[in-house]
């Protein structure tokens, strides 16, 4: 699924966006998610060519935990923009059917009580 995703996601960003932006995730090459935990892969692009570095002690400090919180909030937003440009969750849903939509807060829960 994210091997389909992302790309959508970041096809959005370069038409949408009026800086160069890319999102902070590595290629993935291939991806099949069964839930059985032995036919489940997800390959990415090799990362330390890529020039990402592997955790090592001491590496869990303010500041990275700052640029993570950034990625995933980028990551984010970016998903909620294009849900909305599209028309909303039954959109995305179609395109994407093997997505599965979280729990939401319907908008009139909270005036019931």
């Amino acid at each position: 699924m994210l091997s389909q995703v992302l790309p959508e996601l970041q096809r959005f960003i370069e038409h949408h966006c009026t800086d160069v932006l890319r999102l902070p995730i590595p290629e993935i090459i291939y991806s099949h998610y069964t839930g059985d935990q032995v036919a489940d892969v997800f390959v990415l692009e090799n990362l330390l060519a890529a020039d990402f570095k592997a955790y090592q002690d001491g590496d869990l400090n303010e500041e990275k935990l700052k640029s993570c919180l950034e990625c995933l909030a980028q990551l984010h937003g970016t998903g909620l923009a294009y849900k909305l440009h599209i028309g909303g969750i039954d959109k995305i849903l179609k395109q994407f059917p093997k997505m599965e939509e979280q729990a939401q807060i319907k908008v009139n829960s909270f005036s019931d009580s």
